[in-house]
């Protein structure tokens, strides 16, 4: 079979403190890991089209203290799960949406924010949204329209799933695969 030829490094992006989340054509889309003095980047975008020059094309900051934890990246938005603190002390994880059809202006249209409980991960497959939430004490996937991405609609809540904070999942075809660390693999029917 084919042997791998050759493994260098040609090219390295400095990213001011982001983790990289996804990667379209000729683009990468990081996402921020905060700041605690005001501005912090949601996501960051770089044309990685000539890997002498990659440049920094697109960003969005926001006020306040914000990490953000997962980036799903699916036609002209990209889900982010935003984790923002409050000086006073506390958080509360959402969902922000982000129009990112112009790389050069990403801008949030939209965001989920379950009342009194926590947005862990998201999976978005077709006209819906899986959103693992939690309120410390159990956890919940609610399920979203997102045909109109500036407008999240609830659909329902299913109850009882089993801890999802971060790991994400996957959708292949009519199935959801939902990752519970310790807790293994859901399979979900979503046809």
């Amino acid at each position: 079979g084919p042997q791998l030829q050759n493994l260098e490094i040609v090219a390295q992006i400095k990213p001011d403190a982001f983790r990289p989340a996804a990667i379209r054509g000729r683009y990468v889309y990081a996402i921020g890991s905060g700041n605690p003095y005001g501005i912090s980047p949601l996501l960051a975008i770089y044309d990685i089209s000539d890997p002498q020059n990659i440049r920094k094309v697109g960003e969005l900051k926001v006020s306040g203290q914000v990490h953000s934890e997962q980036l799903v990246l699916v036609g002209n938005y990209a889900y982010v799960v935003a984790l923002e603190e409050f000086s006073g002390g506390g958080y509360t994880i959402n969902i922000r949406i982000v129009d990112v059809s112009d790389p050069t202006r990403p801008r949030e249209v939209g965001q989920y924010a379950p009342t009194g409980k926590n947005a862990h991960t998201v999976i978005v497959g077709g006209n819906y949204a899986y959103v693992g939430v939690s309120d410390g004490g159990s956890n919940t996937l609610h399920v979203l329209n997102i045909s109109n991405p500036a407008n999240p609609q609830f659909v329902r809540e299913v109850t009882n799933v089993p801890d999802m904070e971060g790991d994400g999942g996957t959708i292949a075809g009519n199935r959801l695969y939902l990752v519970h660390g310790q807790n293994g693999v859901s399979i979900w029917d979503i046809s």
